[in-house]
């Protein structure tokens, strides 16, 4: 059986990333100077703050310390940290940060020198919203950087401009004898959901790669049918959106957020802890 897509269309206004949105490294040993090189030769005009470890990220997140003045240190629009601190310290502070308010308004990206590895999806699943490989990637994430559409604050009023694409695979056989997925973690049960860029949808290269990706990569599952799956304009303020792309995996558990690139089929089955063995062909 074909794959069906279903698309349900909202609106909603976004804005691109202001020069005065700042960003906060994360990195130790003295490593975030490739960081403000890099920086340095995009031509970015936002500001860059480095913190050497955790506790002073935990400083600056907490407004404590030298970091106290909310006008010269404010919140950061972008994230970027290094998976790879002493003393688990990344992992310490994303699980510290899924209990704060301001994760839902912040983009939580990771960096560190594996390719796949446990660490990666560990981090995903506390709340990271995207992984960089460094120095293979460095450019990626600069382009991440550039391209992110940052949503105004949620007091600046209604959202327009915005497409929001819910895609359910599981078993059809399941699905028309009435039988629900034992767990959250049952591979015939997935849901996703990628808001994107309204005018953008035509040539949305991350929607055609999600559904080749979920129809391709999922194992166990034949036939695959993806049906639509109820959505309201109070989704999109659950799953605090605050840029542009974004995709939501709400099953299998636990949910994750992922930003930005999504339309390449290995960071998606990376981000999405899909099967990589039956992954689509790049063209």
């Amino acid at each position: 059986m074909r794959p069906a897509k279903f698309l349900r269309i909202t609106f909603g206004v976004f804005g691109e990333m202001r020069s005065d949105q700042l960003i906060l490294v994360v990195r130790g040993g003295g490593r975030g100077l490739d960081f403000e090189k890099a920086f340095r030769k995009a031509a970015f005009a936002n500001r860059l703050e480095i913190c050497r470890d955790g506790l002073g990220a935990f400083a600056y997140l907490t407004r404590t310390g030298i970091y106290s003045d909310r006008d010269r240190f404010p919140m950061p629009a972008l994230i970027i940290l290094d998976l790879k601190l002493p003393d688990e310290d990344a992992f310490t502070l994303l699980k510290w940060s899924q209990r704060q308010k301001f994760v839902s308004h912040v983009a939580l990206v990771g960096i560190g020198p594996w390719e796949r590895d446990a660490e990666i999806q560990r981090a995903f699943d506390l709340g990271m919203n995207g992984y960089y490989r460094l120095p293979q990637e460095l450019d990626h994430l600069m382009e991440l950087i550039r391209t992110l559409e940052f949503l105004p604050s949620r007091e600046s009023g209604s959202y327009d401009g915005y497409v929001a694409l819910d895609l359910v695979a599981t078993s059809a056989s399941r699905l028309w004898e009435g039988e629900s997925p034992r767990q959250p973690s049952d591979p015939c049960n997935w849901h996703v959901c990628l808001y994107v860029e309204r005018r953008e949808l035509a040539v949305s290269a991350a929607a055609r790669t999600l559904e080749e990706v979920f129809a391709k990569s999922l194992l166990g599952l034949s036939p695959t049918e993806f049906i639509q799956h109820p959505h309201s304009s109070e989704d999109f303020s659950n799953d605090e959106v605050f840029c542009l792309p974004t995709l939501i995996r709400r099953s299998p558990l636990p949910r994750r957020k992922i930003i930005g690139h999504l339309a390449d089929p290995e960071r998606l089955i990376l981000s999405l802890d899909l099967p990589s063995g039956q992954s689509p062909q790049k063209g």
